[in-house]
């Protein structure tokens, strides 16, 4: 299984790019997406603590790639990363374009590509 976390200040934003990336990857595919964006209270934020649950509940997936907007969602993932006690198999690209970037990742991973072709596809971001 390959995880893919969405991080922004914007739920609708996060929520928006999973649904897209799940259906564009399939039913029956290797890859769960979880939606990191906004506050408990539905406002605009970031919670580095919630990130850092939805890495640690991602206990199937053996390669975790995550994916954030801008400022404070880019910390947020510095910080959830810092404070996870096994983060080898985390591969932080928030410095990437969230949406084109998670999207390439999502689909790349669903037809079965190896991590090193994810990555691979991924350097057009670089």
């Amino acid at each position: 299984m390959i995880g893919i976390v969405l991080v922004s200040h914007s739920k609708k934003i996060t929520d928006g790019l999973k649904e897209l990336i799940e259906q564009m990857a399939g039913d029956g595919s290797n890859l769960v997406v979880k939606s990191n964006g906004g506050t408990d209270e539905g406002e605009l934020g970031s919670n580095p603590m919630e990130l850092l649950s939805t890495l640690e509940a991602m206990t199937d997936c053996e390669e975790i790639y995550v994916f954030a907007g801008v400022g404070s969602a880019k910390m947020a993932v510095e910080t959830a990363l810092d404070m996870l006690d096994n983060a080898k198999h985390v591969h932080d690209f928030s410095d990437y374009p969230l949406v084109e970037s998670a999207f390439t990742a999502g689909i790349t991973a669903s037809t079965g590509a190896s991590h090193e072709q994810i990555e691979a596809e991924l350097q057009q971001f670089n």
